[in-house]
């Protein structure tokens, strides 16, 4: 080290006294933590997934109501033993298959291009339908309600036979049959309207989304012919959980016709 490197090193040790140097040293450790902090957080936000691991609750859109006096009650939310549909149908991609007497039947979960499906074997088989026969633990919200659009305007009838299910978003394509009709052995359950997956969101627009989809399914129901109000069944049951509707609930919210 030469004379001159030596001597501008004992000027630049000479500003530092102990109790800076110990800050400097200090702080920059402290900024180092920081910033591994920070690139850990980013890349937990650039992970992250509201995907709803088998057996995990599901992340509801829509809030439960605050119970009260017509709240669901426990017994109308155990599955009933007369659903005889195995769990593997319901959980594979909803199948469409026509059988006698126009009837379509629908057996499993509404996806994404379900809906997009469903219309593809209408324009094939349309004229050949005369019923919409559902066993489904329901689904994709935007498919359900896109098929029932779409039954409202071919003008089909909607079922729910013996030992079948209709769950979840289900009921929305239901609701568009012209005659509607659940045999006595039959399931029809609501719960909260649930997202699986996606980005998370801010507190202030999950309450936007809860909102609109709130008022997007009571227009819905209403041009559908059925009461609103039984939507409120769905908003007090945490989507862990079915509300099972009994035949005069089914009569007087003018679900089903016959």
């Amino acid at each position: 080290m030469t004379a001159a490197t030596q001597s501008l090193w004992r000027r630049i040790w000479a500003r530092y006294d102990d109790t800076k140097l110990i800050k400097t040293v200090f702080f920059g450790m402290v900024g180092g933590v920081i910033g591994t902090l920070y690139i850990d957080y980013q890349e937990l936000q650039r992970s992250a997934s509201y995907e709803v691991p088998d057996g995990a609750r599901p992340v509801p859109v829509l809030p439960a109501a605050a119970p009260n006096d017509g709240s669901p009650q426990a017994p109308q939310t155990i599955r009933p033993d007369f659903v005889t549909t195995p769990a593997d149908a319901h959980r594979a991609s909803m199948s469409i298959k026509l059988g006698s007497e126009g009837v379509l039947q629908l057996t499993g979960t509404i996806e994404p291009e379900t809906a997009t499906l469903f219309a593809s074997e209408i324009d094939k088989i349309g004229e050949y339908v005369k019923t919409i026969s559902l066993d489904s633990p329901g689904g994709f919200l935007q498919s359900a309600l896109t098929m029932g659009a779409l039954i409202r305007e071919k003008g089909y009838d909607t079922k729910i036979a013996d030992g079948a299910l209709c769950a979840s978003a289900c009921p929305l394509i239901f609701a568009s049959g012209t005659n509607r009709t659940v045999d006595k052995k039959a399931a029809f359950g609501l719960h909260q309207i649930y997202t699986a997956g996606g980005d998370p969101v801010s507190a202030a627009e999950a309450m936007s989304e809860a909102q609109s989809t709130t008022a997007r399914i009571t227009r819905y129901l209403e041009e559908m012919g059925v009461e609103p109000a039984v939507w409120n069944f769905a908003l007090e049951t945490p989507p862990s959980q079915l509300y099972y509707l009994s035949s005069d609930e089914l009569r007087n919210f003018n679900i089903t016709t016959d």
